[in-house]
């Protein structure tokens, strides 16, 4: 009874698909996937990036924004890494003024 409209939507969408006329959703930007760095509260380093990237410049600051490290503390080493390697980038890609 609704075999035959569903075997056409099934038809349908397999051809948009083979003729990349509906494109699935990418799962990310980046090809890396994202490293969990506090299994306690699930935190990726993305999230603790993007933390430093909106101003956390502390293990307490990103601690406070998304979490990390406020259970058992085993992960704080790594959430410093993390901090300590967007800081780096974050200072490199902004270019400096002239002092003139």
């Amino acid at each position: 009874m609704f075999v035959l409209p569903i075997l056409c939507m099934k038809m349908i969408l397999n051809f948009n698909f083979r003729m990349a006329r509906i494109r699935p959703k990418r799962f990310s930007r980046s090809r890396v996937p994202a490293m969990i760095v506090c299994h306690c509260k699930a935190v990726s380093d993305r999230t603790i990036r993007q933390a430093v990237r909106e101003g956390a410049c502390s293990f307490r600051d990103v601690a406070l924004q998304c979490n990390a490290g406020r259970s058992c503390g085993g992960c704080r080493p790594a959430v410093v890494a993390v901090i300590e390697a967007e800081t780096e980038t974050t200072e490199r890609s902004v270019p400096l003024a002239n002092a003139s």
